[in-house]
């Protein structure tokens, strides 16, 4: 782990946070219990969130039971319950609810 990557401590830290990612891995699903995220997207239908986070951190995803999460890109996939999502590549990305496709729920800003 170096001084740009949170450790175990960090909000977003936990086991691996400083693990190396597969070459052009965006997001992988972590364990919400071994992790503090750094930032929260509530998914209801109703209200857009936006995080900033450093890369390698976590984003926990409360997805409302008629509700899923999905990366513009297809780079995430969620439904219906309480998921955390550890971003590795820096850019930005936009989530979408599948049943109501028109409308984002968040955007995930990721800096190196």
């Amino acid at each position: 782990i170096d001084a740009n990557t949170p450790g175990p401590d960090a909000p977003g830290g936990g086991p691996d946070a400083g693990a190396d990612a597969p070459a052009g891995l965006v997001a992988e699903e972590v364990d919400c219990a071994q992790v503090t995220p750094a930032g929260t997207i509530t998914v209801d239908g109703v209200a857009s969130n936006d995080v900033t986070i450093a890369a390698g951190q976590v984003v926990q995803f409360s997805v409302g039971q008629d509700h899923t999460s999905w990366g513009t890109n297809g780079e995430w996939a969620l439904g219906g319950a309480t998921s955390c999502l550890r971003f590795h590549q820096p850019g930005s990305y936009t989530g979408y609810c599948y049943f109501h496709s028109g409308d984002p729920h968040g955007t995930i800003t990721v800096t190196p």
